[in-house]
């Protein structure tokens, strides 16, 4: 997997789409809901689906 470096950070998949797509967070996407990336993390983790707002 390529990693991608931004002020000397390494950025994970999901922030490297975000920013692919002009967004600030994944949050913050139109797609979200049917996002194979997120959707892992999103159906594993109630504190990150808390944190969405979902």
């Amino acid at each position: 997997m390529k990693q991608e470096l931004i002020g000397g950070l390494v950025l994970c998949p999901i922030r490297r789409c975000a920013l692919k797509k002009g967004v600030e967070t994944c949050g913050s996407c139109a797609e979200l809901m049917t996002c194979e990336k997120a959707g892992l993390i999103l159906k594993n983790n109630e504190e990150a689906r808390r944190n969405l707002g979902l």
